[in-house]
């Protein structure tokens, strides 16, 4: 009776200690983020969009991928296909994703421009759950959209997808000059217990490069 007693009060500490770990990491998460949040000069954010792999859900011929990542405000992806129109965004490991930068210009692209986009999140295209749907009214320049969950963190995933919902009287297909995903350098967040790798083996693939 004894060994069982004392192999139930072990496996109990040992669920305290891993639930004040998990306590411990979440204050610090929640610090960093109220540090982004005014300002903070600690948190770095880089340009994350050039490891991923993006699909698209249709491109008109010469009107493709490429023309979203290619730093011209003057080319463009133009989808050719039935709505909503998405693109995925694949990266490789997951990541601390801060915010979205889209290039739209209403004046150029009149009833081409987005006016409602749904995005997601998740493991991949079949495996995902809303997370925003942002209202534009006749965008024109950069437009940024903070990628932050309820409770204010941040968005912790390996797969964002965009879905353009409505555009500009009523048009039919869709026009976007650019798009930057920005991501807080694995420096600047504290690595939660769960997702901390202890042997050298696992720690050769900690980051993928």
């Amino acid at each position: 009776g004894g060994g069982i007693c004392s192999d139930i009060s072990g496996r109990e500490e040992e669920k305290e200690e891993e639930e004040e770990e998990e306590a411990e990491w979440a204050l610090q998460l929640d610090e960093v983020i109220a540090g982004v949040s005014v300002g903070s000069s600690h948190i770095e954010l880089h340009e994350v969009g050039h490891k991923a792999l993006w699909v698209l859900s249709s491109a008109k011929p010469g009107f493709g991928v490429e023309h979203l990542r290619d730093g011209d405000m003057d080319t463009y992806w133009q989808s050719d296909g039935q709505q909503p129109h998405t693109i995925d965004i694949t990266f490789p490991q997951q990541l601390y994703l801060h915010s979205l930068a889209l290039y739209l210009d209403v004046k150029r692209d009149e009833s081409y421009t987005p006016t409602r986009i749904a995005l997601a999140y998740g493991t991949s295209a079949q495996d995902r759950e809303p997370h925003s749907t942002v209202e534009l009214t006749a965008p024109a320049g950069w437009v940024t959209i903070h990628l932050i969950k309820e409770g204010g963190r941040p968005l912790f995933t390996n797969f964002l997808q965009i879905g353009v919902l409505a555009m500009h009287q009523n048009g039919k297909d869709t026009h976007i000059r650019q798009v930057e995903v920005m991501a807080a350098k694995e420096s600047s967040y504290p690595i939660s217990p769960l997702q901390r790798f202890t042997s050298v083996e696992f720690l050769q693939y900690q980051t993928i490069r």
